[in-house]
């Protein structure tokens, strides 16, 4: 604990230093990211200026920039909170994103380092979180998100103050709720609430979700019918796709060539498995560790959750790197290991190797699967994002089980952080 016990951090000249970089850092990056097509932000803007002209937001929309004609997948409640990205000029839409893009990525690091670095108080998790955001925007999902204009981050910082924040100026789950509302994903986390027995927590949540989506029927009756009950808009067509960029439990298995049914044998028996180890490590893991295997487990059991969805990573790599300097000293062998590991994964998450592999691209109609010819090596390469989601829960669930944490409440949980 030396190392982040030491005053050190503490002095004003270090914290300016660490504020200094990351802004200049966060400066260029944007400049470098302003010309990129953004083609998801695109989507957003075409379905909901076609909705708001009283055309059909599922139906056929405009080109992008890339030429490409992509249908809008979203619940129709998403429409509401997209309004503003719409009205914007496209700029002022991309810069409004970016902003808020980013106070969600420092957010969500600063109420993690409030929890695994209590001692640390509100200077040093600021710290943690101003020099962190550099290191996220180093990452192959974080900067994917960015180039496509996509909204994980936002739905991250949302679910992450629902779960981790001591007081919220919300009922807690509602966020998580129009988190759900907004993307289905998020749903997967009211099993964070159920887990540590937050059971009003759940019910918010699912309360709210379900009000969301009666507002979407309001405001868009047709569209949400088609949405719910004809293949969700489109997503279901890609469902399960086989395409290199989609690191999911059912993309991997899919790009073995198994075919269905038995396909759907497999992955079903699979993420069994893989919940029953998620659940382990959930109710014996501190509230972070649970949340962030909640959160592997959202993206793994997706049918489809593309690379730019793991923007989890990045909490992931502030926990084990805190943990791993932590153990220093005192548990040696652990903190190299675990320093060790954080290093290969955020070295893997900057190159993202499947990209490396024979690959076509979702709309490449008529083009052979290149996926159902990878050799065994290129299988590890290609799949390394779930390779290590997957070593992930495992490894939470052995060191839960071998500390052998009896399972703890919310309540108790932000009590202990003097709620």
């Amino acid at each position: 604990m030396r190392t982040l016990t030491s005053p050190a951090w503490r002095d004003r000249r270090v914290r300016l230093a660490v504020i200094a970089f990351a802004a200049a850092y966060v400066a260029v990056y944007f400049a470098m990211k302003i010309g990129h097509a953004h083609i998801d932000l695109e989507v957003y803007r075409f379905a909901v200026d076609a909705w708001l002209n009283g055309g059909d937001p599922y139906g056929k929309l405009p080109q992008t920039a890339v030429d490409l004609e992509l249908p809008y997948i979203y619940p129709p409640f998403a429409l509401l909170p997209a309004i503003p990205f719409t009205v914007l000029p496209w700029f002022a839409s991309y810069i409004l994103l970016f902003v808020l893009s980013i106070a969600c990525i420092a957010g969500t690091l600063y109420l993690i380092a409030r929890r695994v670095w209590p001692e640390g108080e509100r200077a040093g998790a600021l710290l943690i979180a101003t020099g962190g955001v550099p290191m996220a925007l180093t990452l192959e999902p974080v900067r994917e998100t960015f180039s496509f204009g996509q909204i994980n981050l936002l739905l991250m910082g949302m679910v992450a103050i629902d779960c981790l924040a001591r007081r919220t100026w919300l009922p807690r789950g509602m966020l998580i709720g129009l988190a759900a509302a907004i993307k289905l994903t998020p749903a997967v986390f009211i099993l964070y609430f159920l887990l540590r027995k937050d059971y009003r927590a759940a019910v918010v949540a699912v309360v709210t979700g379900l009000a969301a989506t009666a507002i979407g029927f309001a405001v868009d009756y047709k569209g949400s019918i088609e949405y719910w009950f004809h293949g969700f808009a489109g997503a279901a067509r890609i469902s399960g796709s086989t395409y290199r960029a989609n690191q999911t439990v059912h993309g991997t298995l899919a790009r073995f060539g198994i075919e269905k049914p038995w396909l759907t044998v497999v992955v079903g028996v699979a993420l069994l498995v893989l919940f029953a180890v998620v659940v382990l490590a959930m109710r014996r893991s501190d509230p972070v560790v649970a949340l962030l295997v909640c959160a592997g487990f959202a993206v793994l059991a997706a049918p489809t959750s593309w690379s730019h969805h793991w923007v989890w990573i990045a909490p992931a790599l502030v926990v084990m790197l805190v943990h791993g300097v932590s153990a220093l000293g005192h548990r040696t062998r652990h903190a190299r290991a675990l320093l060790a590991a954080c290093g290969v994964t955020w070295l893997l998450f900057i190159l993202a190797p499947f990209h490396r592999v024979p690959g076509n691209d979702d709309w490449a109609v008529g083009e052979p699967d290149l996926e159902l010819t990878w050799t065994p090596v290129q299988h590890i390469i290609g799949n390394s994002y779930v390779i290590i989601g997957i070593a992930w829960i495992i490894g939470c669930a052995v060191v839960a089980l071998a500390w052998r944490k009896p399972p703890a409440t919310q309540d108790a949980d932000l009590a202990a952080l003097g709620r």
